[in-house]
C-alpha cells in the first residue's frame, strides 16, 4: 500500500474500524474512492452523488428498511 494512501486514509479507516466495533451493524458509512472521476473531495455534483448511490445501493436499501416503520398505525382525527 503506498504511504500516501496510509496518510490520507489512515484516520478515516481507524474511525471506521472503531465505529464498527462500537455500533456494529447500526453504523453505516458511505464513501466512494477518490479517483480521476472525482474532481474534489467535496464534489457534491449530481454525477458524483449518483456514483455514491450506485456504489452503495445495497447498503442504502438496507438502511431504508431499518429506518422505515414496520407498521403504520392509522391516525384518527377528532
Amino acid at each position: 500500500m503506498p504511504i500516501l494512501n496510509c496518510v490520507f486514509d489512515g484516520v478515516s479507516d481507524a474511525v471506521n474500524y472503531q465505529m464498527k466495533h462500537l455500533l456494529g451493524d447500526r453504523f453505516v458509512r458511505f464513501q466512494i474512492p477518490l479517483d480521476e472521476q472525482t474532481e474534489a473531495m467535496d464534489d457534491a455534483s449530481d454525477a458524483n452523488l449518483q456514483r455514491l448511490i450506485d456504489t452503495h445501493e445495497n447498503e442504502l436499501n438496507i438502511l431504508c428498511e431499518r429506518l422505515a416503520p414496520q407498521s403504520i398505525e392509522p391516525v384518527t382525527i377528532v
